[in-house]
């Protein structure tokens, strides 16, 4: 299989399988006829997860190392900002990695564009305008 076509293949997944998430997302948000009560601490929380996270796979529709970066930032952000430090525990259940996980399609797509762009080699070489980086000319 080429490298083309495994890009293809991680570029529709990571955008069909985000926008899956983002909708499934948004189905939390449908009224269901009681009040929720949000604690001060809540909207940190919910600026990392799932604001940011869904702004990352939404950008990621375009630019796919940007928007994976922040959507995987926002959930690292999620578990350190509002885990540890405001709540004093990690969240539990595996569904905020889950909600998340397209973003590792979009980073691998990232990559793999960069491979068939021919700016990383074979051997794993970062190369930039077609010289190896580091070395000098």
């Amino acid at each position: 299989m080429s490298i083309e076509r495994i890009t293809s293949i991680t570029r529709w997944t990571g955008r069909l399988t985000g926008s899956l998430s983002i909708l499934v997302l948004l189905l939390f948000l449908a009224p269901e006829g009681r009040q929720s009560v949000v604690t001060p601490r809540q909207p940190v929380g919910l600026l990392f997860f799932p604001l940011g996270m869904a702004c990352g796979l939404l950008i990621g529709w375009w630019r796919e190392g940007l928007g994976g970066a922040i959507a995987v930032g926002s959930l690292l952000g999620f578990y350190l900002v509002y885990g540890l430090l405001l709540t004093g525990q990690v969240p539990g259940g595996p569904w905020f990695v889950v909600f998340t996980a397209p973003a590792i399609f979009l980073l691998g797509t990232w990559l793999f564009s960069r491979i068939d762009a021919g700016r990383i080699d074979a051997g794993g070489t970062l190369r930039w305008h077609g010289d190896n980086l580091g070395e000098k000319p």
